[in-house]
């Protein structure tokens, strides 16, 4: 038996502006992707190896300068392998002008292992997170909720509240907060842009904008609880009230729903310390 010779896979490189032409910041499309992705991962079918995070500059340095490399398999009918490598400093806004993070996707033919493209990433990984954010909301959060609120008012905070705008017409305020006031009013001209009907607000302070929602969101990095979780106990008057992290963790206030706790909340009294 002949053994099949095959050509050289050609390269795919894909940019940012390829990306968006070809729809993606829609963000009905990462929903379908995760939740695909999701349902091979409970079929046993991915490979998701712990990523690891390369830093230097030894305890000096910033929790959110890193370097982070996150491979995985999917299987299925149309499987395939890949990378995201993504890069971070948190001073890039401030002293550079540029976004704080930046990303770029690798596609691996499982065949040959050849890779077979390159995408710009920063555009997907901030849409894939506010997708897992509204798949979790979807299934989680009370139903017709119509506050958000949003701590943390940079890039992905504004990919997570699009999507969320997108995809529960129900929502009529926006609560924010941020640490510089004018990230938290640079976010709201962003989202009026597109969705003007919307109410937005700027709180004072975390408390009062975690007091104003029934979905709060943490779009935030950090290694250290920030929000005590005695906040929560204002939302028991509210069914389902909610809270999503970044990465599209669940914390549920509400008795019928248990508790949970992220880097973002105090675990104090939670139950699982």
């Amino acid at each position: 038996m002949e053994t099949p010779f095959l050509q050289t896979p050609t390269l795919l490189y894909l940019s940012k502006s390829d990306i968006t032409r070809l729809g993606g910041n829609s963000s009905q499309l990462y929903l379908d992707a995760v939740y695909h992705a999701l349902t091979l991962h409970a079929r046993g079918e991915i490979v998701q190896p712990l990523k690891p995070y390369l830093r230097w500059g030894g305890d000096e340095s910033h929790i959110a300068d890193r370097i982070i490399a996150m491979p995985a398999y999917l299987g299925g009918v149309a499987s395939i392998a890949g990378l995201k490598w993504v890069g971070s400093k948190h001073n890039n806004p401030s002293l550079y002008g540029i976004d704080r993070a930046s990303a770029l996707i690798i596609l691996n033919d499982p065949e040959t292992n050849y890779p077979v493209a390159i995408l710009e990433g920063s555009l997907i990984s901030g849409m894939r997170t506010g997708a897992v954010t509204a798949l979790a909301a979807s299934y989680l959060a009370s139903k017709n909720f119509q506050c958000v609120t949003c701590i943390g008012c940079g890039p992905i905070a504004r990919l997570q509240l699009l999507t969320l705008l997108e995809q529960f017409p129900t929502i009529a305020s926006i609560h924010l907060f941020d640490l510089n006031p004018a990230a938290a009013r640079w976010l709201v001209n962003e989202l009026r842009q597109s969705f003007p009907q919307i109410e937005y607000q700027v709180a004072d302070t975390a408390k009062d904008a975690v007091q104003a929602g029934e979905v709060v969101i943490t779009c935030t990095t950090t290694d250290k609880p920030y929000i005590p979780f005695e906040l929560g106990s204002v939302q028991q008057g509210k069914e389902n009230a909610s809270s999503i992290g970044t990465g599209g963790t669940l914390l549920s206030w509400a008795t019928s729903c248990g508790t949970r706790s992220d880097s973002h909340w105090s675990p104090a009294r939670t139950g699982d310390g």
